[in-house]
C-alpha cells in the first residue's frame, strides 16, 4: 500500500513539476538589441519606451523611410544649466559651443565627460529611448528640469551608444531643441539650417 501511495504521489509530481516547465517556458522574456546593452545612463521607467518614429521621408522608389525626430544636424548652441560637479573648464565649454552633431541610422555623434570624446562617432548604434520624470531626473542629475527650460513633469531621454560603448545622452525639447548631457553641463542644440 504504501509503495502505491509513493508511486502516486511521484506521478502527480512529476506531472505538476512538467506543468510548471511548460509554463514557464512560454512565459520567458524575448531582450531586444538595446536591453542587452549595457549602460551607465539612468533608466526610470523603461516600462515607457518610446519606439514609434516621428517623421517620414519618402525615397525615389515611394518606399517611406521611418525617420526619428532627433534625426539630421545639430549645432551647440549655448550652456543651459551647470550640475553640481563638472569635468569642463571654461575653455573646453568654449571649444564645445558651434561644434556640430549628427544623428542618424547610421551614426551618431559621442559625447560624454570628457572633452575627446566630442570627435568620436558611434557606428551603427541603438537609440534607447525612455521617459523620465522629473522626480527622477532630479535624482540622477541633481537639477530640476525647470533649469533645462522644461515646464512639462517629463522629458523624453534618447540614449545613443553603438555596440563598443561610443555615444552620448541627450534630451528632447522640441522638434527643434535638443539638450546634451556630458561632464555635469547641459547644451542647447538647436538643429542646423
Amino acid at each position: 500500500m504504501t509503495k502505491l501511495i509513493v508511486v502516486i504521489s511521484l506521478i502527480s509530481l512529476s506531472v505538476v513539476i512538467a506543468g510548471c516547465v511548460k509554463q514557464a517556458a512560454n512565459e520567458s522574456p524575448t531582450k531586444s538589441v538595446s536591453d542587452t546593452q549595457n549602460t551607465a545612463a539612468i533608466q526610470p521607467q523603461a516600462d515607457k519606451i518610446i519606439a514609434t518614429p516621428q517623421n517620414g521621408a519618402t525615397t525615389s522608389a515611394g518606399t517611406t523611410i521611418n525617420q526619428e525626430i532627433f534625426y539630421g544636424q545639430w549645432v551647440i548652441k549655448k550652456v543651459l544649466a551647470y550640475g553640481p560637479v563638472g569635468t569642463y573648464s571654461q575653455d573646453d565649454i568654449k571649444s564645445i559651443a558651434g561644434r556640430k552633431l549628427s544623428f542618424s541610422q547610421e551614426q551618431a555623434s559621442c559625447f560624454g565627460d570628457q572633452l575627446k570624446y566630442v570627435d568620436d562617432i558611434a557606428i551603427n548604434p541603438v537609440y534607447k529611448k525612455t521617459v523620465v520624470s522629473a522626480s527622477d531626473f532630479v535624482t540622477a542629475y541633481r537639477l530640476t528640469l525647470a533649469a533645462l527650460g522644461i515646464t512639462s513633469d517629463a522629458i523624453s531621454q534618447i540614449q545613443a551608444a553603438d555596440a563598443q560603448g561610443n555615444g552620448c545622452i541627450f534630451f528632447i525639447k522640441d522638434n527643434d531643441t535638443l539638450i546634451l548631457a556630458g561632464g555635469g553641463v547641459f547644451f542647447e542644440l538647436v538643429r542646423a539650417r
